[in-house]
């Protein structure tokens, strides 16, 4: 089962979606960027915790990570429903797991590997029709080329899971001429330190954890 900061433990979206996985397909024709050009449709969900809470969301994630995203690696698809549409015909569904890999650049909690590009999972991205972009209400997904501070859950399957909002914190105070030096600010940003004393303050949430397969030995 994934992961999520839901009260039932799955999404609860515009669509009934099961806890099994029906199927999986790939789909990197679109981008996260090109957002502007596609309508998204938002999600509903009901969280245990209050996501606009750092102490809150550290506490619930098993990682917390200051990530630079270096690449979009498609769209995986989950729990396939049918959906009746206003006209009564019917049509099918599935939610979206958008795929990136990542570079570690500082563990905040939990030590995940910083020497090797690493996956992880972000609920929603583009439908498979290309049509449609699904995210939950007040979220967003990564960018290319961008710093974050990530919440992510490592699932049974020992993948990483950021799902939710403020699941990725977009870290936009960094003024730097090259990577180098941007990863040296990066560290010592507000955003940063927020989330460093967030998590000396955290608040812990009891529920069944996973290990990464990306934790450092």
């Amino acid at each position: 089962m994934k992961n999520h900061i839901l009260k039932s433990g799955k999404i609860i979206t515009l669509f009934l979606i099961s806890s099994s996985v029906l199927g999986a397909c790939t789909n990197d024709t679109v981008k996260p960027s090109e957002t502007d050009k596609i309508p998204t449709s938002y999600m509903h969900g009901s969280f245990v915790i209050d996501v606009d809470n750092p102490e809150a969301t550290v506490g619930f994630s098993d990682y917390t990570f200051i990530g630079y995203v270096n690449k979009n690696t498609g769209t995986r698809y989950e729990d396939v429903q049918t959906m009746e549409q206003e006209n009564g015909s019917t049509k099918e569904a599935s939610t979206p797991y958008t795929q990136y890999n990542v570079t570690v650049i500082e563990n905040i909690k939990g030590e995940l590997e910083q020497d090797k590009e690493i996956s992880l999972e972000k609920a929603g991205g583009i439908n498979e029709e290309n049509t449609e972009y699904f995210l939950y209400e007040e979220d967003s997904l990564p960018t290319q080329g961008k710093y974050y501070i990530f919440t992510a859950n490592a699932q049974d399957d020992g993948s990483l899971l950021v799902s939710g909002p403020n699941s990725n914190v977009l870290i936009d105070d960094i003024n730097a001429k090259n990577k180098a030096a941007a990863e040296e600010k990066v560290v010592v940003t507000e955003t940063a330190k927020e989330y460093t004393e967030a998590y000396e303050n955290e608040i812990p949430y009891k529920r069944d954890r996973s290990k990464s397969d990306y934790e450092a030995e």
